[in-house]
């Protein structure tokens, strides 16, 4: 039973991990599948399911329906549909966060759209628009330097923009306010 078990996690682990195996359709280190299925349709850059990306310049808009994890790459226009995880990353045009983002090192070139929790951790954006939320209070947390070159804007209920250590937002809170920590 136990040489089955093992056999079992074996097999489930190695059709999670094809790209590492069998070399990345879309370039060295640019992206890897996870246990869910990613899947990536070059003419629209549609992903279906987690992904990550490293060291990558996306042309065209992006749209992530997943979890997205992106490390030291460019964006056009982004859209997730899911946690956003961007580290050492540019994005040009507009983006859209339909769930809880984390940023570090960061630049939003454009307007960002969010609809859960964000932290800008050493980041530089311009305006920030936090739609509705019906789950929590929406929050902002910008820290470690971070400049917001323009205004965040709430949509609904009272939003909350915390910010720590020389973070700064250059514009107004519209629908929230600033709590310094």
């Amino acid at each position: 039973m136990h040489y089955l078990s093992l056999l079992i996690l074996s097999l489930i682990f190695l059709a999670g991990c094809s790209c590492e195996q069998s070399g990345c359709p879309y370039g060295d280190d640019s992206c890897s599948r996870t246990s869910r299925s990613v899947s990536l349709d070059n003419e629209s850059n549609a992903v279906s399911g987690t992904a990550k990306f490293s060291h990558r310049t996306f042309e065209n808009p992006l749209t992530v329906s997943g979890a997205l994890h992106a490390k030291k790459v460019t964006f056009a226009d982004l859209t997730v549909s899911g946690a956003g995880h961007l580290r050492q990353c540019t994005v040009k045009g507009q983006s859209s966060i339909q769930g809880s983002l984390y940023a570090l090192k960061t630049d939003f070139e454009n307007r960002i759209v969010i609809s859960g929790t964000a932290t800008f951790d050493e980041c530089t954006t311009h305006n920030i628009f936090v739609t509705k939320s019906y789950a929590h209070q929406p929050e902002i947390h910008l820290t470690h330097g971070t400049i917001v070159n323009g205004s965040v804007s709430f949509e609904d209920s009272e939003g909350i923009v915390y910010t720590q250590g020389h973070s700064q937002v250059k514009g107004e809170v519209k629908g929230g306010k600033i709590i310094q920590k």
